[in-house]
């Protein structure tokens, strides 16, 4: 083996030895727990934006059944309000008031 093959054996494994090691560097920037919950976000972030928009589309096409599901989700929210409302733990009219 010659002088130059020695070289250019030694340049190819200083090249293979760079891009491994670069190689090696972004997988650790990909693995990294930080990356991977950026990743993660941004991808509910988008599934979420989807759904929304995917739900307006719905809604703009058959509107009655979109408005039947907020009345609903009004109502399971607000059912202990409304509750609060037709309840008659209290007096009508205080208890000192004659009725003639």
């Amino acid at each position: 083996m010659s002088e130059a093959d020695i070289r250019a054996a030694e340049t190819r494994e200083a090249v293979a030895r760079a891009r491994l090691q670069a190689t090696l560097k972004e997988l650790q920037a990909r693995l990294s727990p930080k990356a991977i919950a950026r990743e993660g976000a941004r991808k509910v972030a988008d599934a979420g934006q989807n759904a929304a928009r995917t739900g307006a589309d719905v809604a703009r096409r058959n509107p009655a059944p979109a408005i039947g599901a907020a009345v609903a989700a009004v109502l399971l929210l607000g059912r202990h309000r409304i509750a609060r409302l037709f309840r008659r733990d209290k007096p009508l009219e205080p208890k000192d008031q004659v009725h003639d």
